[in-house]
């Protein structure tokens, strides 16, 4: 995509010889009075085959058309005025509506093109031109104000087409790099899949055939269990207090359903969840807190937000005091706990609470699962819950019309696969080296879309500095064409002023002679383009 450098003589004003500096209302008919805009309620009733068109692009369709001709439109408000990854105007053609949240503008036939203006305020700076805080607006009368540099219009041609083929070329190359994440997210559940049916270390069981099977494993946990909940038993019988709740009674299951390898078992969440005097280690949805519980310290509140961008340490941390987590124990999180969403697109998934982490309190959307500690290989649950063998399981038993949940007694019912130890562990450390080679394609592809989107404002940037096609002095300048156009477009007016005074009343006001200014060249001066 080389670019040749062309040497340009600037104009005292900056600019390359033949251009000229004017305003965007000398270059346009702006149509912002046809405009009507429709209600969401009113356009669900008028559905048809005419776009409709607002601040950033086509937000519908609508029966009927205010407009039928090529049109270029830039946000009033809404668009993304400081965003240079996205385009403020875009062009449009044939009949189309359009609602008060884009400025409608015609370029001027002879003088300049629809095309170029619209690369032009794709590259515009607009500090100083919107106005506003949470929504940015760009008013009318800024807009007419804002300045351009007009090149000749011959080379307006040679600019637009050499654009037109530039940013073809980078749009392939971001449509190209924007397949990645997508075939990264297919790679990453991939290996999920494999990982958590046995496929990803079929070689590893044919190298260590002597392992102790799942089954074995699962009952020693079961002994393990059982043993602690008797001890429990007594220290609160010793103490005056109740019981903990007895473990569930293990049976090992078969696996018809699962097409797993043969030293591998399946367990439900309570057959591998450890044991604490309050809870069997699958806890209860979090509690249902008021915002006037939050506080700006005390102990973290953990959200679905957390869960899924695994940032427990940021995003906006609330706390509840001391005395109210007391009151929330049964939901208190612990450092290295397993915390599943409850609700989402689908419900599901999980991340561990990082052991650098105080304890917790899980709110209302969140499901906290604690691993059995020392016979089990926590991260290979977290990574089987993000799989599809459990989500598949999740999404047969997520209820809910506005909002899809998981309650804690259907989480109870699914079946997770349990290899042996030693290989759970090894499952993990492949997982982990395939992960770190997606992240490191991922931090590729973040560098390379950050380039693209600069390289579009680099040539964007060249072409209105003169510099990326060559010049030609037989080219009518631009200020010589504007007034032309200027003296053209007010013939018009000026014979029908002539005509009305010629039939007006006896006595009527003679026209008066024309001010110096009506008929000497533009001299515009604007801040900021020297």
């Amino acid at each position: 995509m080389a670019m040749n450098n062309h040497h340009i003589q600037p104009n005292k004003k900056g600019l390359p010889i033949g251009w000229t500096l004017c305003q965007l209302k000398d270059c346009v008919d702006i149509l912002d009075s046809q405009r009507v805009p429709v209600n969401s309620e009113e356009r669900q009733q008028r559905i048809g085959n005419i776009p409709y068109y607002g601040a950033t692009g086509q937000v519908g369709w609508i029966d009927n058309f205010l407009f039928d001709e090529q049109l270029l439109l830039i946000g009033e408000d809404g668009a993304p005025f400081f965003d240079k990854s996205k385009s403020i105007a875009y062009t449009i053609s044939g009949k189309s509506w359009v609602n008060n949240h884009a400025h409608v503008l015609r370029s001027i036939p002879g003088l300049t093109s629809n095309y170029l203006l619209k690369h032009y305020l794709n590259q515009f700076d607009f500090r100083g031109y919107v106005n506003g805080t949470t929504r940015l607006k760009l008013t009318q009368s800024l807009m007419s104000q804002i300045p351009v540099r007009l090149p000749p219009l011959n080379e307006q041609s040679r600019i637009v087409a050499k654009l037109e083929k530039l940013l073809a070329k980078v749009d392939s190359c971001k449509e190209r790099l924007d397949k990645i994440p997508a075939i990264l997210k297919r790679f990453r559940q991939s290996v999920l899949s494999a990982a958590c049916s046995g496929r990803l270390t079929a070689d590893w069981r044919e190298n260590n055939p002597d392992v102790e099977p799942a089954s074995e494993l699962l009952q020693r946990i079961q002994e393990k269990r059982q043993k602690h909940y008797e001890k429990e038993c007594a220290r609160a019988k010793a103490e005056g207090r109740r019981k903990p709740k007895k473990p569930k009674e293990f049976q090992l299951l078969e696996t018809y359903n699962f097409d797993i390898p043969k030293s591998w078992a399946l367990a439900y969440p309570e057959d591998i969840c450890s044991s604490k005097d309050y809870s069997i280690g699958i806890g209860p949805f979090g509690s249902n807190l008021k915002v006037s519980d939050y506080i700006n310290d005390g102990v973290p509140l953990i959200f679905v937000r957390h869960i899924r961008s695994g940032n427990f340490a940021g995003l906006e941390p609330k706390y509840v005091t001391p005395e109210k987590a007391q009151e929330l124990l049964p939901h208190m999180v612990e450092p290295l706990d397993l915390l599943i969403t409850k609700m989402g697109e689908p419900p599901g998934d999980c991340e561990i609470y990082p052991d650098d982490r105080p304890n917790g309190i899980i709110t209302s959307d969140c499901l906290k699962f604690r691993i059995w500690e020392t016979d089990l290989q926590r991260t290979f649950f977290k990574h089987c819950i993000n799989s599809f063998i459990i989500k598949d399981q999740l999404g047969l038993i997520t209820k809910g019309v506005a909002q899809q949940k998981i309650s804690v007694e259907r989480f109870k019912s699914i079946l997770f696969p349990v290899p042996p130890f030693a290989e759970q562990q090894e499952i993990v450390n492949r997982v982990e080296t395939l992960f770190k080679l997606a992240d490191q394609i991922e931090q590729r592809y973040q560098k390379a879309r950050g380039y693209v989107d600069q390289l579009t404002q680099s040539i964007l940037a060249k072409a209105f500095r003169g510099e990326l096609v060559p010049q030609d002095p037989n080219d009518e300048p631009a200020s010589v064409l504007l007034e032309r156009i200027r003296a053209e477009r007010a013939k018009p007016e000026t014979e029908a002023k002539a005509a009305k005074k010629s039939t007006g009343k006896k006595g009527g006001r003679r026209g008066r002679k024309p001010k110096p200014q009506d008929s000497e060249p533009i001299q515009l001066e604007l801040p900021g383009l020297e």
